[in-house]
């Protein structure tokens, strides 16, 4: 394997450091003794509780004066659980029983009885026979494209005495340590952006009132003068000057390789201009940036036709003549390796797929009457019952009904609410084409309920205790020990928003108001 040197990190790094030491005279070195212990025993300034504790013992005190009644922490070992105790036996679950009876029928209907093994399956094939291609046709690639900028470049690569694979004239080479600056651009430069200045449309460099310092500064700073206080220490916060830009260490790459699609397309596109004689040209009218948007088209429920956007000329060719460059590299190196691993093996693949038997989606077992949900069949015998009962049939209109298949160009959209709440849409109140406050017929106790009933009796014969239901009244209301904050305070960004915006409207002498027709609501978009 041949010796190429150290790598360029490497280097890099190590000539880094070299400058760091002799900038400042001192020589890093490594040791692997065992350091020194953590300092112990030291002295640690006591400045009383915290407020939050202070606040919580505060709450405690009142709420146990309150409710008269002491809380209390005990540390000691908790009473094991219950261990060996009767459970009685309800038979299996239900979704077992379902699952088992499903399995059942699935094997009589394929004639096949589904078995599980905990055996060791067979090991994975290994020691077989694998043919050799040759090399990738991307490392020939890369192999032909240095061998020739070998002998474009002025740039050579040859060994020093060492044996070390070393580039000649880097004086020619830019490295990362001279990129000054990172500029984020994209593959065609970094002009495709041209801001241009307009009046700004609120209002700058107006005086901003001092308030004083934060009351966490103020706090902050009283603590650091009691704690230097206590220690008799100055804590001196000056910062000595950097030799150098720390920023300057770092490297950028300010010359990126295009990525090799780019690359690709834009060879492509020189070709087909170069053949057709024709410089495809797109002007910036053509182009649409985001600034000449304007909304997001929302969605309603009958979908996205709110906005049908109209054809016109497109500013682009099309149906042009595309030449034809032949097959492609990868395919002819694909054919080429097919051809030597058929000479290989012996063999030659033939492609040709037999008509299967039958179709392979057929193998999938799909539920076509799945079992209503329990809460469903409970519902419509329910219903039965009522309408026999009251011997009437429970119809509804198709017209009262709203499908997805009946909305149409007609409906203007589904109401979706502003900041200002689900206020512009008012429906109209009309006669409901159900019945209602009619008698309901009494079934008796649902059959969850008498099963619940039932399990609870042997369970209390069974551990010979009675489960008391009775619960005590309490003093006052639960619900009452929630605080509730009924008036939050608001936040102070908002705070200093609307005070901002007070004092701008005073010093402009203008009141900023919004008219309804100037803010666009969901509801005014409509269909075409």
């Amino acid at each position: 394997m041949p010796n190429f040197g150290e790598d360029f990190e490497v280097t890099t790094s190590l000539s880094d450091m070299k400058e760091a030491e002799k900038k400042w005279g001192h020589k890093l070195s490594a040791s692997f003794k065992t350091p020194k212990g953590h300092p112990v025993d030291y002295f640690v300034p006591n400045f009383g509780l915290d407020h939050e504790i202070l606040t919580s013992q505060s709450d405690l005190a009142e709420a146990q004066q309150k409710w008269g009644h002491e809380m209390q922490a005990s540390f000691k070992a908790a009473k094991p659980h219950p261990m060996n105790y009767f459970v009685p036996n309800f038979g299996l679950d239900q979704e077992i029983i379902a699952s088992q009876d499903h399995l059942k029928q699935m094997e009589g209907k394929f004639s096949h009885e589904l078995a599980a093994s905990f055996k060791t399956p067979k090991g994975h094939p290994k020691d077989y026979f694998v043919p050799d291609f040759g090399l990738d046709h991307e490392i020939v690639t890369s192999q032909k494209n240095l061998k020739e900028a070998e002998g474009k470049s002025p740039i050579s690569i040859a060994q020093d005495g060492e044996g070390n694979f070393v580039p000649k004239g880097q004086q020619n080479i830019q490295l990362e340590s001279n990129v000054e600056s990172d500029p984020i651009c994209s593959s065609a430069g970094c002009n495709q952006f041209k801001h241009a200045h307009k009046k700004l449309p609120y209002p700058v460099d107006y005086p901003v009132p001092d308030n004083g310092m934060d009351h966490d500064i103020v706090a902050n700073d009283a603590s650091l003068k009691a704690a230097e206080g206590i220690v008799g220490k100055k804590w001196d916060f000056k910062m000595q000057k950097p030799p150098i830009n720390p920023a300057k260490k770092v490297l950028y790459d300010d010359g990126p390789k295009l990525d090799g699609d780019i690359v690709d397309s834009r060879t492509n596109l020189k070709n087909t201009e170069t053949k057709q004689k024709h410089k495809l040209v797109l002007d910036h009218d053509d182009l649409q940036v985001e600034q000449q948007l304007e909304s997001d088209p929302i969605c309603n429920s009958s979908g996205c036709t709110q906005y049908l956007h109209k054809h016109k000329k497109l500013p682009y060719p099309v149906d042009y003549p595309v030449p034809d460059f032949g097959v492609d590299k990868d395919i002819k190196d694909n054919h080429e390796d097919l051809k030597i691993a058929e000479g290989i093996v012996g063999k030659k693949w033939d492609f040709k797929l037999l008509k299967p038997p039958v179709n392979p989606a057929k193998k999938t077992i799909y539920d076509g009457a799945p079992k209503l949900d329990g809460d469903i069949v409970d519902s419509r015998q329910n219903l039965k019952d009522t309408e026999g009962k009251l011997r009437h049939k429970l119809v509804l209109d198709s017209d009262d009904v709203q499908l997805d298949a009946k909305v149409d160009l007609g409906t203007e959209s589904d109401p979706i609410c502003s900041s200002a709440g689900c206020v512009q849409y008012l429906h109209k109140h009309k006669k409901l084409p159900y019945p209602i406050n009619y008698p309901v017929p009494n079934f008796g106790v649902d059959r969850d309920i008498i099963d619940n009933g039932v399990d609870l009796k042997v369970a209390e014969g069974i551990t010979g205790h009675h489960w008391d239901f009775e619960l005590l009244k309490p003093p006052v209301n639960p619900a009452k020990k929630t605080i509730y904050d009924g008036a939050p305070k608001l936040d102070e960004d908002i705070i200093d928003s609307r005070k901002n915006l007070k004092a701008t409207e005073t010093k402009l002498n203008h009141k900023f108001v919004l008219d309804s027709d100037d803010v666009q609501l969901s509801a005014d978009i409509k269909t075409e």
